[in-house]
């Protein structure tokens, strides 16, 4: 979203939110505007328990008119479980992706966004109908960029898709994002907004990252993982561009080897093929040793540090008293262990579509794996080293991972 705000910007906002939000808390929430709208007129109209309107929220408008300045963000933020907090960022007033999600902290919601509309959203927006219980009935006739961490977005021709795989805003090209070993799709929020400007975007949830209680007892296995995705993505109809950090980089060239008529291009952040000989043991003492549930976002974040314990906020499945994992330990450890144990030099080798090739500085990778891909790709792969950041490039470095992305994707041919 340009560049940062700062931090005497995320302080007004957020101050601004606990003040002004809980004078005007919302049972219900009327988010329109009207037809021929092209100056991405929006209005915010609080509605009473028996949806009546009480009339348009003051201050909160989308045209620029006086009172009602043009809006770079709107979020919906759950305070309870019948509270909704309303949070604007003028267009002027521009956040780092990073910001806006310390705004989302600090402000002390129960719960993630439950819906995000970026610039521009008026544009093609119908309507968004929040009832009792935030119940989110989103009306998109062309696509616009929406994110809705908690739950499917629900729009007018919303593809039809894998139960696992959720359409996220945006048209044109379907790009689907593939998450790490202990992500979730819900890990993307921060890069939905400006990928949905790109494409269609996607989220992928992954066998054993579905939640503490959907235990799966399967074998555990990369092809598990491959064939599942490979019918997710096959639900989409069209070759997608496949977006994978560790687990789900290596998850997404693998699919497209075994089923290359699904994936038109490949995004590979900080995996390499060969891990053999490599075990778990120093990770796994840790990893046994996480609570089955945090009872606060402080206590995560003091676990996993700033960006990984945002990461896992995302992550993991949020209860009435905490931050629950979102699998369970000792299947992870069982999926990373594997990898120990064979390469996957042959399906990199297959590979005959565009990939780029993003490593951390601070990688998880064996050094000179990611540069060997390059090579073997024989000119059809591009490969960025970003100086200071770790295994988590998208969230530690977004601007470099953003204009990477962004550049591989406008080369790409049109689909």
């Amino acid at each position: 979203m340009g560049a940062g705000g700062g931090a005497q910007l995320v302080d007004r906002v957020v101050n601004e939110a606990r003040a002004v939000s809980r004078a005007t808390v919302l049972r219900g929430l009327l988010f329109g505007a009207g037809p021929g709208n092209v100056q991405h007129n929006l209005e915010l109209e609080q509605l009473s328990t028996r949806r009546n309107r009480v009339g348009p929220l003051p201050g909160v408008g989308g045209d620029g008119r006086a009172g009602c300045p043009g809006l770079e963000g709107v979020f919906g933020l759950p305070l309870g479980d019948d509270e909704v907090a309303i949070v604007t960022l003028h267009r002027a007033e521009q956040l780092k992706s990073e910001e806006s999600g310390l705004i989302v902290d600090r402000v002390g919601a129960v719960g993630k966004p439950f819906f995000q509309l970026w610039a521009g959203a008026g544009r093609n927006l119908d309507c968004i109908d929040l009832d009792h219980g935030h119940d989110g009935k989103v009306t998109v006739p062309d696509g616009v960029p929406v994110t809705a961490p908690d739950e499917p977005v629900t729009a007018q021709d919303e593809p039809v898709t894998d139960e696992h795989l959720t359409h996220c805003g945006g048209t044109g090209r379907p790009l689907v994002l593939v998450h790490g070993l202990m992500g979730r799709g819900s890990t993307w929020a921060r890069q939905v907004p400006w990928l949905s400007h790109i494409g269609s975007v996607y989220t992928y949830d992954a066998p054993w990252h579905r939640g503490f209680d959907l235990e799966d007892h399967e074998p555990i296995s990369t092809e598990r993982f491959v064939e599942e995705l490979g019918a997710a993505v096959e639900t989409v109809g069209e070759p997608v561009v496949l977006i994978g950090h560790s687990m789900g980089a290596l998850h997404s060239w693998c699919l497209a080897a075994d089923r290359p008529a699904l994936v038109s291009a490949l995004v590979v952040e900080d995996m390499a093929p060969d891990f053999v000989g490599r075990t778990t043991a120093a990770w796994e003492p840790w990893l046994h040793a996480l609570p089955e549930e945090f009872s606060s976002a402080a206590k995560v974040v003091g676990e996993f540090g700033p960006l990984a314990g945002r990461y896992f906020l995302d992550a993991f499945d949020r209860t009435p008293t905490g931050w629950r994992l979102h699998g369970r330990p000792e299947r992870w450890v069982a999926i990373a262990a594997e990898w120990g144990t064979r390469d996957y030099w042959q399906q990199w080798r297959a590979i005959r579509i565009p990939a780029l090739l993003i490593e951390a500085e601070d990688s998880v990778t064996p050094p000179g794996q990611m540069s060997r891909m390059r090579e073997l790709a024989a000119g059809r792969a591009g490969y960025l080293r970003v100086p200071g950041a770790g295994h988590l490039v998208h969230d530690d470095a977004p601007q470099a991972y953003r204009a990477a992305l962004e550049a591989f994707l406008a080369e790409l041919p049109n689909p």
